[in-house]
């Protein structure tokens, strides 16, 4: 993954939370007062959440791992290798 393919990946990341977030505020606005329970709209924002900063967190270390010199998998130091293929775990090397 390149710098480009993680700039687009993040976007996506802040595009899908743009929706969420609207989509909740309209279901707020909506709705009539008491008809849906509001710790169905707040269990919904609490996992959207949760989704969203854990791709966020794994792409941030993915990232950090690729301009570290490492496998962006596994974390593996891939200092001195000719292959195009991490030792330890598989994954394809793009440098």
């Amino acid at each position: 993954m390149n710098a480009s393919g993680y700039t687009s990946q993040r976007r996506r990341l802040w595009t899908f939370l743009w929706i969420v977030a609207c989509a909740w505020l309209l279901c707020l606005m909506g709705v009539p007062y008491g008809l849906v329970p509001i710790w169905l709209f707040a269990a919904a924002s609490v996992a959207a959440f949760m989704a969203a900063w854990w791709l966020n967190l794994r792409l941030v270390t993915m990232a950090r791992r690729r301009e570290d010199g490492l496998c962006w998998k596994c974390g593996y130091r891939l200092e001195g290798l000719d292959s195009k293929q991490c030792p330890e775990c598989g994954a394809a090397i793009n440098t």
